[in-house]
């Protein structure tokens, strides 16, 4: 009977031992999966790693390419997100998500008919997303299209009747155009969060709450993705004032707005763009 010398033994647990490690070595999904967990965390350099692991094992991961263009945006790096983004879409054409995506990367950077042109094609391939619908609204509102962006926000407010965030775009694109919807405002507002933040921005828009004291609800707001809203509410009060002819209080509400919002919030865009139309007024008036 042959014994086992203690080489072979060692080289039979050797064997073992990398089965084990081959078998719990992860895929390209759950490094994919990876990513995902730590960019909901904000770990967003950790995100990318995984993300990089995942497409190193399977170049074609269209996902993976998405998922990390949406981190580097939400690190800032929109160009590098679009890189992804434009990667996503060459192995898969059809993923109206990273159109969506690379459609909010250029409305960040300013270029809107980039922007409109992405979510054009995330609406061909899903007629019902509310999402593209709502970001292209208010692209075609930052470029001054008012009528095409009040007919966009109606669209996606229609699948999305309880965003009030819809419904307030709509009504300042209303304004913009000469109509004057504050019955379905009102109607709308119904049918959302008539309490935390954005309902004090219907409110004033309604004459139930002051300039002053949309800033102090501003201040006070438990949302807890954006705590502190007084940037917002300047661009928010900024667009009332401009319906009002009050062009130079507009004006400062905006260049507040601009200073002290985020670049990836809307409010920030929203009050770049209309100085920007301010600014071209002024030069042609002159």
């Amino acid at each position: 009977m042959l014994t086992r010398t203690p080489t072979i033994l060692l080289l039979s647990a050797l064997a073992v031992l990398g089965a084990c490690n081959k078998a719990q070595a992860p895929n390209a999904d759950t490094l994919n999966a990876r990513g995902l967990a730590a960019a909901d965390k904000g770990e967003y350099d950790k995100a990318i790693t995984s993300y990089d692991s995942a497409i190193q094992l399977k170049p074609d991961f269209a996902n993976a390419y998405k998922n990390r263009g949406v981190t580097y945006a939400q690190k800032g790096d929109y160009d590098r997100a679009i890189q992804d983004f434009d990667q996503a879409l060459k192995l898969k054409p059809d993923m109206a998500s990273a159109f969506n995506s690379r459609g909010l990367a250029s409305q960040v950077k300013g270029d809107f008919p980039k922007s409109v042109a992405d979510f054009d094609e995330a609406i061909k391939l899903r007629p019902d997303n509310a999402t593209a619908l709502k970001n292209r609204g208010r692209s075609q509102f930052f470029q001054g299209h008012f009528a095409e962006a009040a007919a966009d926000l109606a669209k996606g407010g229609a699948l999305d009747s309880t965003n009030a965030y819809v419904a307030i775009w709509l009504f300042l694109a209303k304004q913009r155009i000469g109509q004057d919807n504050t019955k379905e405002f009102v109607s709308q507002l119904a049918k959302t969060d008539t309490v935390g933040w954005p309902a004090p921005v219907a409110k004033y828009y309604l004459g139930k709450l002051t300039a002053d004291q949309l800033v102090a609800a501003a201040t006070a707001t438990t949302s807890k993705v954006q705590a502190d809203q007084r940037c917002a509410a300047s661009f928010y009060i900024g667009e009332y004032l401009l319906i009002k002819k009050q062009v130079p209080e507009a004006k400062k509400r905006f260049e507040d707005a601009k200073a002290n919002c985020p670049k990836t919030w809307t409010e920030q865009q929203g009050a770049v763009s209309e100085l920007q139309r301010l600014s071209g007024a002024a030069r042609t008036t002159t």
